[in-house]
């Protein structure tokens, strides 16, 4: 399993189901829908803040300050998984 980005924060785990050469089928955990111009997006969105507790690189949120202590419980610090980047050619297609 891993986090597919769709960008804008769709963030969705898949598994790769079938593979042929350089092409990839995936499965989501959840599924896609409509986006209203005839594409496919998650239902939910992660919040830019979220992201970058994370450790995901943003680039457009303006200056100030974002406290996330309402995140952690307990006092204890959030353990969270590490982003990685893969530059590539996506393309998606709607099946059924």
């Amino acid at each position: 399993s891993f986090v597919v980005d769709f960008g804008e924060g769709q963030l969705v785990v898949g598994k790769v189901r079938r593979s042929a050469g350089s092409m990839q089928g995936l499965e989501f955990e959840v599924p896609l829908v409509d986006d209203g111009a005839g594409g496919l997006c998650t239902r939910h969105r992660v919040s830019p803040y979220v992201l970058a507790q994370a450790g995901m690189p943003l680039q457009a949120l303006p200056p100030g300050q974002y406290p996330m202590q309402m995140m952690q419980q307990g006092g204890m610090p959030l353990s969270l998984p590490k982003f990685g980047q893969v530059e590539g050619k996506a393309k998606a297609a709607r099946l059924g």
